[in-house]
């Protein structure tokens, strides 16, 4: 059966996260509930893409809760090199961490994730990228959070009581009962999708924790994510350079970008750091190459061009860009007019 590849996701999909392959985890899990049917005989992977529209075509023929389902069998181990590292990691926090660290090499670029705390309560609030269609978002953000639950609760040797939010309407057929069996407390109608549980879970040993399989683990971790980098083509620094650009609102912020390539904040400060680079520096080089194209319009005022940039103060303006380009901004000017420049974009930085 030819998969229709355009079936489960808008035109907007990015093609190159559509081609990559998924987990066989994943697909072995599918074809439990009828969809063998979908993948041609004797392929070892499928891509994203196509996993996508099989699991679109099971949410059309299964009447039962399949998110609960694929929730409860995706356990650690489902998640390969990085489930074995969350197994062995020392702690629940420790287990966050890694995940924030190597989340995209089993989230596909489908998904993201942010943790927030306070003093009584941790969070973890998860989000589905809109080019998916709505009812995989809901399947994908409810899996998750089931899977994740189930996976705290074994590390924990049992003992975990958390809230699971979930930002669809319960669906039409499913077993409360022992949904709450399984996952505890579950509220459908919510603001967001999330996962709350008590900040006195984070630094308990887990009862797996093993240094020696952990250390094995991260090493195949860090390969496979520089194998990821190295088949998208792209650096983390061209990636954020191509997303610097300044709008009504200003350039984005560091959260902003992370955002939108579906990684943690905290994970896209590291990634630039392996690079040699820090937000800052991409920001100031973006401001130089966006200002250096503006001062070479000649007919727009000077003080226009601070403001474009975020400067409220036009002297602020000039005194930056002297120290990026050692000229001012009318000198500069005059120097693009006289040698006929026109604006030049990413070549500036």
């Amino acid at each position: 059966m030819s998969l229709n590849t355009r079936a489960a996701y808008s035109d907007s999909a990015t093609p190159v996260w559509l081609a990559q392959q998924v987990p066989d985890a994943y697909v072995s899990l599918l074809k439990k509930w009828g969809s063998a049917s979908d993948i041609s005989a004797g392929r070892p992977n499928i891509s994203l893409g196509e996993l996508l529209n099989i699991m679109a075509s099971v949410l059309e023929n299964k009447s039962d809760y399949l998110a609960g389902e694929l929730g409860w069998q995706l356990q650690p181990t489902a998640y390969g090199d990085l489930g074995q590292a969350m197994m062995c990691a020392s702690s629940l926090r420790h287990c966050l961490e890694l995940l924030q660290d190597f989340g995209p090499l089993v989230s596909l670029g489908v998904s993201s994730f942010d943790v927030t705390q306070t003093d009584e309560i941790c969070t973890i609030h998860h989000m589905v990228t809109p080019w998916v269609s709505s009812n995989l978002q809901n399947l994908w953000n409810a899996s998750c959070l089931f899977s994740w639950r189930r996976s705290f609760h074994f590390l924990l040797g049992g003992e975990f009581e958390s809230r699971i939010s979930l930002n669809h309407a319960a669906p039409l057929s499913y077993d409360a009962a022992q949904l709450f069996e399984r996952f505890g407390q579950v509220d459908f109608d919510q603001a967001e999708c999330s996962l709350s549980f008590s900040t006195t879970y984070l630094d308990l040993p887990l009862v797996l924790q093993n240094s020696t399989v952990l250390a094995q683990a991260l090493t195949r971790c860090r390969e496979r994510q520089l194998l990821s980098y190295q088949y998208e083509h792209r650096t983390t620094v061209a990636k954020v350079k191509g997303l610097l650009k300044c709008s009504v609102d200003g350039y984005p912020r560091l959260e902003a970008l992370a955002d939108m390539l579906h990684i943690s904040a905290r994970s896209l400060r590291r990634h630039l750091a392996a690079e040699g680079f820090t937000y800052s520096v991409l920001l100031e080089q973006a401001r130089i190459r966006d200002a250096a194209d503006l001062l070479v319009l000649q007919h727009i005022p000077i003080q226009q061009v601070a403001e474009s940039l975020g400067y409220s103060d036009s002297s602020n303006f000039a005194r930056d860009f002297r120290q990026w380009v050692g000229s001012s901004p009318s000198e500069y000017r005059r120097l693009a007019k006289g040698k006929n420049l026109v604006p030049v974009g990413e070549s500036i930085t």
